[in-house]
């Protein structure tokens, strides 16, 4: 896998570390329940490893890494 995230409830993060250079990844974090979004972007090849504090509420989050070539990467999680 090119891209892991892992979700830490006790800071309400979204962690994801990038085991290649994908160059600069956007990333979108979206409550499905809530419709709130969370943005952030950063260069693979500087910081492989970021931290995005969401809120930590309930719903069916969506997550999406959009790379420098146009790669898309997807996935999703659930908060009880």
């Amino acid at each position: 896998d090119l891209i892991e995230c892992h979700y830490l409830g006790m800071m309400n993060a979204v962690v994801t570390t990038v085991w290649s250079d994908l160059g600069e990844v956007v990333l979108t974090v979206t409550n499905c329940s809530t419709g709130n979004v969370w943005y952030d972007t950063f260069d693979s090849a500087v910081d492989p490893q970021k931290m995005l504090v969401l809120s930590g509420e309930p719903g069916v989050y969506e997550i999406v890494y959009v790379t420098e070539s146009g790669g898309v990467y997807e996935g999703a999680f659930v908060l009880n």
